[in-house]
């Protein structure tokens, strides 16, 4: 490789090193800040989120009691299902509507498929019924700790 070259792609490792490190620092105070928030706190027991998707998520959702009710949250992630009926005849679910917060939707995406790639992430709940998706029985002690 030509030397000009070399010297060009040096400068840019120095410079992709020095952001990476003043990454690691916002981060880190990221990270500070949201632990002492009781919701951040909440979603971090979520298998599957760190510190990073879990103020992410906090902010887009914003004060949880604005939803009255669990699948009005899920609709707004666009986690929900589409539904086609017909009449009478049966209705037809198929993938989720990916209408809403794209952001705070693909990060949850994300962390659902760490979960499922990490089985030790998977456990189960205090009640003994293993985490799956579309139970939304964390909102209720979520929408406790925001009252």
């Amino acid at each position: 490789m030509p030397a000009d070259e070399r010297a060009a792609i040096e400068r840019h490792l120095g410079l992709i090193n020095q952001l990476n490190e003043a990454l690691t620092v916002v981060e880190a105070d990221i990270a500070v800040l949201a632990l002492q928030d009781p919701t951040i706190r909440r979603l971090l027991t979520l298998p599957g989120l760190d510190v990073t998707v879990a103020a992410s998520v906090a902010a887009a959702i914003g004060d949880i009691r604005r939803f009255s009710d669990p699948q009005k949250l899920v609709a707004y992630l666009g986690l929900n299902p589409s539904v086609r009926q017909s009449g009478e005849g049966p209705a037809y679910h198929g993938r989720i509507t990916k209408q809403g917060r794209g952001h705070a939707r693909g990060m949850l995406v994300e962390a659902a498929w760490a979960a499922v790639r990490s089985p030790d992430l998977c456990v189960p709940s205090p009640s003994g019924s293993p985490r799956a998706a579309g139970n939304t029985s964390w909102l209720s002690p979520l929408r406790a700790s925001s009252r």
